[in-house]
């Protein structure tokens, strides 16, 4: 009776311990371990090789709870990972971001930057613009007449045209640029300014017994009318004995001149006194320009034609009268001061002879000679006497004589 209630009790708790067991290994498949369970007889070991339990001594060894924590360390390093990776993408969206940033920060910086570079070359223009280089030009008058412009602030390298006009009953006698007289003349450029220049120019008062005087002449040529565009030169040239006709009553205005009838001209222009002969071989002695050719070489004025000869019989062109002219400009003081030609605008400029553009710039400068119709210097066209009396009225002019 008593092993039959032994047996019972003995049933019922292996019943209990197969539950337990049951319930533990359901867990552990849960878990993913391997257990598995001999059940021989009386005895109930329970085989789990991954799982180790408490001993007797109290030890404790690998449990499955050591094993879960393991588990879960290592999901938690999974996790980590995971969140490594989401870190990774997130430092890479980040990245994209941040370059993103970079590129409109870069755009925005290039845009500011082209801007700041507009704004500095806007700078730039208005410092070079206030950085040109300006020359004063001193303009001084006498009464009797005005300048235009006056006193005018020129930028380098460039050119500067004044205007004079006298008033009333006044006339211009003196136009005196850095202290050289150009004479009466009404206008004056001054080409490639390079520094400062002074302008000074004298009026005179006409009064009527002078005025009188001027224009009273006996006009005996009946080739010369007071309506000829010529008549007030050839009046000039003629009353001061500086041409005569070719006869009593004919002055061939239309006629060509000589190299040998210029320098006679010059000759009287200047007053001068001469008993020397000239030595070209072809210059007679006896010929009425002969003094006037000496005294012409010796002082510059006048060259041979080569081989000691003169040709004062041929007829001079309009370049080489220039020329001349300039030379007996320079012997009495005036001309350029240094050699200044600048870019004549006459559609044949290109045909005026090297030694003669710089005679050529100062006549028409000082409006002693002017250009013909069609915008023409005509350089190697002949000179008329009519062309040159006017040449002489003006020269007398720009040289105050």
């Amino acid at each position: 009776m008593k092993n039959s209630k032994w047996m019972k009790m003995l049933f019922l708790m292996v019943s209990i311990l197969t539950i337990s067991t049951s319930i533990v290994l359901a867990d552990n498949t849960n878990s993913g371990d391997t257990t598995s369970i001999v059940n021989s007889g009386d005895e109930i070991k329970v085989d789990n090789t991954d799982t180790k339990i408490e001993n007797d001594s109290g030890e404790k060894e690998s449990t499955d709870n050591e094993k879960e924590k393991i588990n879960t360390q290592s999901g938690e390093k999974s996790d980590s990972e995971d969140s490594k990776t989401d870190i990774a993408d997130n430092n890479t969206t980040s990245g994209d971001k941040a370059i993103e940033s970079e590129d409109t920060n870069s755009s925005n910086n290039k845009s500011s930057s082209g801007e700041s570079t507009t704004d500095k070359a806007d700078s730039t223009d208005k410092s070079s613009d206030s950085k040109v280089k300006k020359y004063k030009i001193t303009t001084t008058l006498e009464k009797g007449g005005k300048i235009t412009p006056e006193n005018p602030e020129v930028e380098e390298g460039k050119s500067q045209r004044f205007e004079i006009v006298p008033y009333e009953k006044y006339k211009i006698t003196d136009v005196i640029v850095d202290g050289i007289n150009y004479g009466s003349t009404s206008t004056y450029t001054i080409h490639d300014i390079k520094e400062n220049h002074t302008i000074e120019v004298k009026f005179l008062k006409i009064t009527n017994e002078a005025k009188q005087e001027e224009l009273q002449w006996n006009n005996k040529f009946v080739d010369v009318k007071s309506s000829d565009w010529f008549y007030d030169a050839v009046r000039y040239v003629n009353k001061h004995d500086l041409f005569k006709g070719v006869s009593d009553i004919e002055f061939a205005p239309n006629s060509n001149l000589t190299r040998g009838m210029l320098v006679t001209v010059l000759f009287r222009f200047s007053n001068a006194i001469e008993y020397a002969k000239s030595t070209f071989d072809d210059v007679s002695p006896d010929a009425y320009y002969t003094e006037a050719v000496s005294w012409a070489t010796k002082n510059g004025i006048v060259n041979g034609v080569g081989d000691n000869k003169f040709a004062p019989d041929s007829n001079i062109t309009r370049q080489d009268l220039a020329t001349i002219i300039y030379r007996y400009a320079r012997f009495k003081g005036k001309g350029f001061a240094i050699n200044s030609p600048y870019l004549l605008d006459y559609i044949d400029r290109d045909s005026i002879a090297e030694y003669a553009y710089e005679a050529i710039c100062w006549c028409t400068t000082t409006k002693v000679m002017n250009g013909k119709e069609n915008n023409m210097i005509d350089p190697v066209g002949l000179a008329t006497r009519a062309e040159t009396a006017t040449i002489m009225q003006r020269l007398a002019d720009a040289l105050n004589q």
